[in-house]
């Protein structure tokens, strides 16, 4: 169900340290707390999700967590959306109207992709934004009209140099990456798929030059990660046509076969409960082994009703195996895609929660194709348990 990864507002949690952090509601120390994004306040989006972006960050240092994200300036218009970052508060701290750089562009133009890196070391966030056209739902095979990539180079106090890298009025994508894909020191831009070879290379943070790399993987479902924890960003991707994960990371990259998966890695934009669509991953060391397990957010269609759990596969010697019913699953309650990994009850393993919210979820039963109320699940001896005990930070 491709139209889950791009239809949603894209969104970025932007704050302080966790010990400094805005706290609307006092917190009860002997009750574990959750790091949420009020869905009631701000359109939010899966993008920076699906980077695992779960630290926050607080671009005007007001101790106030910020977030990123975009919407449309009217429903009834065609023209692009505004980009914007604001307060966890409501307040707008900046923005920007790509129509203000570029009154020509096309206004089929209606969702942006983002990634955010220190380009030319600084000190300053840069952006690259990547916009993407329209197309029609409801149809197996949606058209889709271009892409127009922008990069917006920090000069200091939320001013920005906008450069135009790319304007394709016949291709699409999904996703825009900044990483040092070619391993040559200096970070680079992914604007497709990485199967096609075509990417934005670094010359020496003086300028970007469209090239060809040579593809290792066949990519898909990716985060940024420190694998092999040396203190350095790796680009992990699942495979699903080759049932690998495959780890971008120096000296060598690093691929693991999947031993078993419990069905054909495969996605569905319609089915029956034997269908599953996988959509997104989360990195966990879940049986604390001292290797990396994974977590893979998906769903399926029964009568017209989308129902969203996790499965959990156990790193074993290098291959990954599927472990049936490891992850509690309840369709009375909330269900997203995505899940964040942090000790939620401080006892030392990792735990598994949501990082949305709505404020008519938090104890409403599930009516209507509704989901409700929120929960987090526990790290136990037996797998992932529910668990309705928490409090909010946000």
């Amino acid at each position: 169900m491709k139209n889950l990864l791009i239809i949603l507002l894209t969104f970025l949690i932007i704050g302080c340290e966790k010990d400094e952090m805005y706290i609307e509601e006092p917190i009860i120390s002997e009750t574990p707390a959750l790091l949420s994004v009020n869905k009631e306040k701000f359109n939010i989006n899966w993008n920076d999700v699906v980077k695992s972006n779960q630290e926050p960050y607080d671009i005007n240092n007001d101790n106030i967590p910020d977030i990123i994200s975009w919407e449309q300036i009217n429903t009834e218009t065609t023209d692009p959306p505004i980009f914007y970052i604001k307060d966890y508060n409501g307040n707008d701290i900046w923005s920007f109207n790509i129509k203000e750089h570029n009154t020509s562009i096309r206004d089929s133009l209606n969702n942006i992709y983002f990634d955010y890196h220190d380009i030319n070391n600084d000190g300053n966030v840069d952006f690259v934004l990547q916009y993407l056209g329209e197309w029609q739902n409801g149809t197996p095979n949606p058209d889709f009209y271009g892409i127009n990539t922008y990069l917006l180079l920090s000069t200091g106090n939320l001013q920005y140099d906008v450069i135009e890298m790319l304007d394709d009025p016949t291709h699409n994508s999904f996703g825009i990456n900044i990483f040092d894909f070619d391993k040559d020191g200096y970070v680079d831009i992914l604007h497709k798929e990485m199967q096609s070879g075509e990417y934005f290379k670094n010359k020496n943070n003086e300028s970007f030059e469209l090239e060809l790399i040579t593809p290792s993987f066949v990519s898909y479902l990716y985060l940024k990660f420190d694998w092999n924890i040396d203190g350095q960003i790796d680009f992990v991707n699942l495979g699903l046509s080759s049932n690998t994960l495959t780890i971008l990371t120096t000296p060598n990259n690093i691929s693991i076969p999947f031993s078993n998966t419990g069905w054909n890695f495969q996605l569905t934009t319609s089915g029956t409960p034997t269908e599953w669509s996988p959509e997104r991953f989360s990195i966990i060391d879940g049986d604390n082994d001292g290797d990396w397990d994974l977590v893979i957010g998906g769903f399926y269609v029964d009568n017209n009703k989308s129902y969203f759990n996790q499965k959990y596969f156990e790193n074993q010697s290098g291959t990954y195996k599927y472990i049936e019913n490891f992850i509690e699953t309840d369709h009375t309650l909330v269900g997203e895609l995505q899940v964040y990994v942090d000790d939620i009850d401080g006892d030392g393993d990792d735990d598994l929660y949501y990082p949305f919210y709505s404020e008519s979820q938090l104890y409403t039963p599930r009516e209507n194709n509704e989901y409700g109320p929120m929960f987090w699940w526990e790290n136990t001896e037996n797998g992932f348990n529910i668990n309705k005990e928490f409090t909010l930070i946000y």
